[in-house]
């Protein structure tokens, strides 16, 4: 587990839908959706009704633990470029194309009509908001799944997409109740969304204790192949101030219903200090190749640490898979800030997104921004597809490992194409962890050492170095630096080397 996003918040104003005037109830964050208006919400973003208060999950909550704090911190954003792969469509730049704001999901049935659920409005469900010119223009719409009903007491984040037989997919974050575990949900309409039928229960659960799975984006890739891509964000009762932990995670099903966690998980983590998403990643959304069969593009939100209600601090970025998921390798920022002086509504920040295939091979994106004045509203920008470009020959991330050649990370350890892997537990911690292997698999000799390595490269503790034949069963870090002190909170890579080259790593999180 890495530490990651802590999700951002920012006032946002009432605005005028259809002539009705909707209060956006209070606050907007950068993973998810926060609202203040006298209705019960809780820490991870729920709105729940008069309904008994929704309280954690079992299975999210961690007593002894405590959300990380930022590795480093910027004093500004990252440069401002809108030469970006996306452009806004004329006509569209100064005003959004609807004035709902927060989680939202959109499909294309065909090349007139669009359908698109909201979590804003009167009521607190999703909205059913339907497009009949080609998804530019939206007739507002009832609530069509309540935030209280089934086996939930809280909803939020759609992500919707058409089956080949004309049925619409669901796929949301719920809160459970009556013994169920907060977690993905999962629906079918056959009748564009008017009505529904769900899974008696979550489809997929966190997987990691004192963390919460949200903003769910699901591919179909065949008749028994569905990835998802989610959002790993922290629950616990350390979660103070405007953060929440989040990085982007990925499973995998057959049928769409029974999820097995992807073992190359954290598939997309945040950027080094310095980078434009060193806060965190989150709000992912999948799309196919349209060449290629083993290759897939991830979207993203990017933020850096500082980037609550500040220009340039959050930005849409890209990520893309030439192995079916196994590594991914980021390809900058795709959708950022328009230029100062520009009529612009959007001058503020971004959130989720959702995306189209649109003819003449164009890909379309529909994005949540907040503007000036304006609050959060829906925006429109469109780029050529599939997108052009990539990360050279051998991209480096963010520890420095070659992503065209570092292996899938599982869990909370990694192998090398050596058969050795390492895995900490607890993880993540706030105390010292116990570091797992196989070395007995690997059949190493010689020399070899274990160490701690921060974000940035540089070497904090070194737990363990000796004959790899005489290895002890299991390592124990303490959680202290070389100097004897305890290291920051933060994310760290666990380093095995021998005769001086890497052959498996592993990742820990270390909480305040």
């Amino acid at each position: 587990m890495r530490s990651s996003l802590r999700c951002f918040r920012t006032a946002v104003a009432p605005l005028l839908v259809l002539g009705a005037t909707l209060s956006l109830y209070g606050v907007a964050n950068a993973c998810g959706e926060k609202y203040s208006d006298g209705r019960k919400f809780t820490p991870d973003g729920f709105m729940v009704t008069d309904a008994p208060e929704m309280s954690e999950a079992a299975d999210e909550s961690d007593a002894s633990a405590s959300c990380p704090a930022p590795p480093c911190s910027h004093s500004t954003c990252a440069t401002i470029n809108p030469s970006t792969p996306f452009q806004r469509l004329p006509g569209y730049e100064a005003l959004p194309i609807s004035r709902w704001a927060g989680c939202f999901g959109i499909a294309k049935r065909d090349a007139s009509f669009y359908i698109q659920l909201t979590l804003d409005g009167p009521g607190n469900g999703f909205h059913r908001n339907v497009s009949t010119d080609g998804g530019f223009t939206w007739t507002a719409g009832p609530v069509v799944i309540a935030p209280n009903t089934n086996w939930w007491t809280g909803i939020k984040c759609p992500d919707l997409q058409y089956l080949p037989n004309g049925d619409l997919l669901l796929y949301f974050r719920a809160a459970g109740a009556s013994g169920n575990p907060t977690g993905i949900a999962r629906g079918v309409s056959t009748d564009d969304g008017v009505t529904w039928t769900f899974n008696s229960g979550p489809v997929l659960t966190s997987p990691v204790v004192g963390f919460a799975v949200d903003n769910p984006s699901v591919l179909r890739r065949g008749a028994n192949s569905y990835m998802m891509a989610y959002t790993l964000v922290c629950a616990g009762p350390g979660v103070t101030g405007p953060f929440q932990l989040a990085e982007t995670y990925l499973a995998v099903s057959s049928d769409g219903i029974n999820w097995t966690h992807s073992v190359n998980n954290p598939a997309l983590t945040p950027g080094a200090c310095g980078a434009w998403d060193q806060g965190g990643v989150c709000n992912p959304q999948l799309e196919a190749d349209p060449i290629s069969s083993s290759k897939l593009h991830l979207f993203y939100t990017g933020a850096d640490w500082n980037g609550y209600t500040t220009r340039g601090c959050t930005k849409i970025g890209h990520a893309i898979s030439t192995n079916n998921g196994r590594t991914w390798c980021k390809t900058g920022v795709v959708l950022d800030h328009p230029p100062s002086t520009s009529v612009a509504w959007d001058d503020v920040q971004y959130m989720a997104s959702n995306f189209t295939i649109e003819p003449n091979n164009v890909i379309r994106m529909y994005y949540w921004a907040e503007g000036t004045g304006v609050g959060g509203a829906l925006g429109i920008a469109e780029a050529a597809w599939p997108l052009t470009g990539g990360c050279g020959p051998a991209p480096m991330d963010d520890t420095g490992w070659s992503t065209e050649s570092k292996p899938p990370l599982a869990g909370s350890g990694s192998e090398l194409g050596t058969g050795i892997f390492l895995q900490a537990q607890p993880n993540p911690t706030s105390a010292g962890v116990v570091i797992q292997h196989n070395l007995a698999q690997g059949n190493l000799e010689g020399s070899g050492s274990l160490s701690i390595v921060d974000v940035q490269g540089r070497q904090v503790a070194q737990v363990w170095r000796g004959d790899l034949r005489e290895a002890p069963a299991q390592f124990d870090w303490d959680g202290l630096g070389s100097g004897g002190t305890r290291v920051a909170a933060g994310r760290y890579l666990i380093r095995l080397e021998a005769h001086g080259a890497v052959v498996a790593t592993g990742w820990v999180t270390v909480m305040q």
